[in-house]
């Protein structure tokens, strides 16, 4: 696969190493550009009342990085007709056969009949875990937050909880 830096030397801003060189955990480089699909539960939190549903979503992650971190673009949709519209940045932490990938992105949401986040513009964060297959597919879960931060006035926030399938598409 691509470069991967030990965590341990780039927290101890040491030189780029092999993931084989230093420890377990090591941040991951260029790799696979991934398409992931996923489903599960949105608004697991069950805000005011509103009642948890269903999600959908897709993701893609390109595999280039610059300096360990990828661009990635999303598309969400949850069985009370609300969707997001997403594009921000990741990375991989590698433990073994174990991939860590968390994400920060802005988003576009639209509420259709689903839960009211007070405004169109959104922040969301993901954390996913999933596990690589021998033919670099990967299995998994990731919740994710979406809030405006604060910044609307209404800002209750929503969580989900997903099981995900990304294929690589390339290097």
């Amino acid at each position: 696969m691509g470069a991967m830096l030990p965590l341990a030397a780039l927290i101890a801003g040491g030189a780029a190493a092999r993931a084989d060189d230093l420890g377990p955990l090591n941040l991951v480089g260029t790799e696979h550009t991934y398409l992931e699909f996923a489903g599960g539960l949105f608004d697991v939190d069950g805000h005011r009342g509103t009642n948890t549903t269903g999600e959908v979503s897709g993701e893609w992650r390109y595999g280039k990085k610059f300096f360990y971190i990828g661009p990635a673009l999303g598309v969400l949709a949850n069985f009370q007709g609300a969707t997001d519209f997403y594009g921000g940045f990741y990375s991989d932490l590698k433990f073994g056969k174990v991939v860590i990938t968390p994400l920060g992105a802005v988003s576009w949401y639209n509420k259709g009949g689903s839960l009211n986040l007070g405004g169109t513009f959104q922040f969301r964060l993901e954390l996913g875990a999933s596990y690589e297959l021998d033919s670099g597919s990967r299995v998994g879960l990731k919740i994710d937050h979406l809030s405006s931060a604060g910044i609307n006035k209404v800002n209750p926030g929503e969580s989900g909880l997903m099981v995900t399938y990304a294929i690589p598409l390339s290097y």
